[in-house]
This record gives C-alpha cells, structure tokens and sequence, in this order.
C-alpha cells in the first residue's frame, strides 16, 4: 500500500507499526483465527479519510497479491 501511489497518501500520518498490528490482527481475524483486533469500527475508522470505490479497489489487489505472493489460499 505504501508503494501504491492510488492510496498511499492515506498513510502519510499513519504510525506503521501500530497500523502492521491492527493488520495483522484483522486479517487473522477474518481468515479465521483468534480475535485479537482492537481497532477501531471499519467504517468510523474510515469515514474521515473519504475512501471510495475508486481506493478500494487497488486495496483489495494490494491483498490479493501479497496473500498470493505469501502462497495463501
């Protein structure tokens, strides 16, 4: 996402470290593991930086490649 110049002006203010966490957490969350996500609510969390459909979708080919590159189903 940081390398990505559709989006990675979301991230200019971000703490990465805290943001790799929450990440983590999520998508171990999501594909089935432990919860252990604290962040905040997905939409609230995301209403303020006026996301789109046109963000969203290098979001999810950001995901996919990395899960792909990672060999995750």
């Amino acid at each position: 996402m940081l390398d990505d110049k559709r989006v990675n002006q979301f991230f200019k203010n971000t703490d990465m470290n805290k943001q790799r966490k929450r990440q983590t957490d999520f998508i171990t969350l999501v594909t089935g593991g432990p919860n252990h996500y604290e962040g905040g609510d997905m939409k609230k969390a995301h209403d303020k930086l006026a996301i789109g459909h046109l963000e969203l979708k290098p979001t999810g080919e950001n995901l996919e490649k990395a899960l792909h590159d990672h060999k995750v189903d």
